[in-house]
Parts: C-alpha cells; sequence; structure tokens
C-alpha cells in the first residue's frame, strides 16, 4: 500500500498523491508482472535483505498508457 508517494513516482506514472495514497502497489501493475513484485516485497522481508537487484516491471500511466519503470528498493526498519 502506498503511504508516501515521491514527486518522480507523480512525474512517471502522471497521478498525484491522493491518487495513490492508501492504494494497493498493484493497481497500476499490469496483471502479469503481479507475482514478480509479490516475490521482491516478501524477498524485502527477510533477515538479513539489504538491497535488491533492478526490477522491471510494467505500470499503467494515469494516461492509460504502459511504462516499463526500473525500481530498486531498501527496507527501512523502524526499532521502536
Amino acid at each position: 500500500m502506498f503511504v508516501y508517494v515521491s514527486p518522480s513516482v507523480k512525474d512517471m506514472l502522471g497521478y498525484n498523491e491522493t491518487e495513490l495514497i492508501g492504494k494497493n502497489v498493484h493497481f497500476a501493475s499490469s496483471p502479469e508482472d503481479v507475482p514478480m513484485i509479490q516475490d521482491e516485497i516478501q524477498h524485502s522481508l527477510q533477515p538479513g535483505y539489504k538491497v535488491s537487484s533492478d526490477n522491471e516491471y510494467r505500470m499503467r500511466h494515469a494516461s492509460g498508457e504502459w511504462h516499463l519503470v526500473v525500481s530498486k528498493g531498501t527496507r527501512v526498519v523502524d526499532k521502536m
């Protein structure tokens, strides 16, 4: 679920922050790419995870066009 939307995401996909906050990350993802995205999210939750490899997947722009997106994630842990 989107809890923060960077300006670069807005520039890349054409959605404003209020259109994304609270939405599932898969709402604009290509259905064929959802299993890969879910696998990467699960992998990022494992102990010892640092930084993923680059991941390529398709996302639907607000205009309806599909864009190829390359992402790299970093896990941030709150040690409360």
